[in-house]
């Protein structure tokens, strides 16, 4: 057998890490673990869970907008719309007709899906004088 000095180390032949002894194992623990963290982390869909902000404009701005019975803001104004199939507005705006309307998700979105998905990103409406 020959022997190898390294660092004041001696090894025999038999000690040395090989294509196939630990340090190729060692590789192969770390690519596993690779794989691991990258497959764990490719079913996450950062899109699709992300709040997003629905900005709401009116036609002339300075509405008072509720959403669910629950004030908003004045128009133009944002809002993070909440995890359900449809929302009721309410646009008022002195010397102008109130507008009750309801607001649906796209299709296809879960009815559980967060807050914010599946709405569109802009809402507008021209109100009509008294």
């Amino acid at each position: 057998m020959r022997a190898t000095t390294l660092a004041n180390t001696t090894f025999e032949a038999n000690d040395l890490p090989t294509a196939r002894g630990p340090r190729r194992r060692a590789r192969g623990a770390w690519f596993l673990a690779s794989v691991a963290l990258l497959t764990s982390c490719a079913g996450t869909d950062t899109g699709a869970d992300e709040e997003v902000t629905s900005r709401l404009e009116t036609e002339p701005p300075g509405a008072t907008v509720f959403v669910d019975g629950s004030f908003v803001g004045i128009t133009p104004t944002s809002a993070t719309l909440p995890a359900k199939r449809s929302v009721h507005v309410r646009l008022e705006l002195t010397g102008y007709q109130t507008l009750d309307t309801m607001l649906d998700r796209r299709i296809g979105i879960a009815p559980d899906a967060p807050p914010g998905a599946g709405w569109e990103t802009v809402y507008y409406w021209q109100l009509v004088r008294k």
